[in-house]
């Protein structure tokens, strides 16, 4: 109860024209209970045409990210991140039953106000863009059925000019792991560490903004 009462609380600031408290002030642990109240209520929101559930899919997205990067804190956040934009109350754009439509940009933009590195931003907003530029680059790159729908649309594949444009943009590389990532957290039941693994990476880098 106290946690579906915060997240109401934090929801409701959102919708509040001219809140004398946005996002941008909030405290740094309140930024942090908000942001894990949003995952721990995604234990019961089905992912995108996915046999797991949101949560699921962030969890195993940074278990992989911290697998590939153990020491990069700001890449396992980003990766724990990347959908955060779906849970958010913000933009109703839906894809059917593949989500909200620009939620990489809905999440990254909400990151950048709590106070995350931009690179933790781009690589977030970079998700997507990430599917289109490599099925651009391989027409076989594989995909889920419900990553599959979904691509369609978000725009299909990059044009040879948006993947030049993202090719020389801050983070590539980074940007296609964080794709990676997502490609291995598609797995019914498969165990990987709690959501309180990651409270004090998140804590960590919202401190060092504060």
């Amino acid at each position: 109860m106290k946690k579906i009462t915060l997240l109401f609380f934090c929801a409701f600031n959102f919708y509040l024209q001219g809140f004398e408290q946005p996002v941008t002030t909030w405290p740094v642990d309140e930024k942090v209970d908000y942001i894990f109240n949003l995952l721990d209520l995604a234990r019961e929101q089905g992912y995108l045409g996915e046999d797991i559930s949101q949560l699921e899919h962030a969890l195993q997205a940074a278990a992989y990210a911290q697998f590939l990067r153990p020491n990069d804190i700001e890449f396992i956040v980003a990766a724990l991140l990347h959908d955060i934009g779906h849970l958010l109350p913000r933009g109703d754009n839906q894809m059917g039953p593949f989500g909200k439509k620009d939620h990489e940009i809905i999440g990254a933009n909400f990151l950048r106000e709590c106070g995350f590195s931009e690179r933790v931003a781009q690589l977030v907003q970079a998700h997507v863009d990430a599917k289109r530029y490599l099925r651009y680059k391989n027409q076989k790159y594989a995909l889920s059925h419900g990553s599959e729908q979904s691509l369609i649309a978000q725009g299909g594949p990059m044009s040879e000019q948006e993947a030049e444009t993202f090719e020389a943009a801050d983070f590539f590389e980074d940007k296609i792991a964080i794709r990676r990532c997502e490609e291995h957290a598609k797995e019914k039941d498969k165990e990987v560490a709690d959501l309180s693994a990651y409270r004090n990476m998140v804590l960590e880098l919202l401190d060092k903004s504060a």
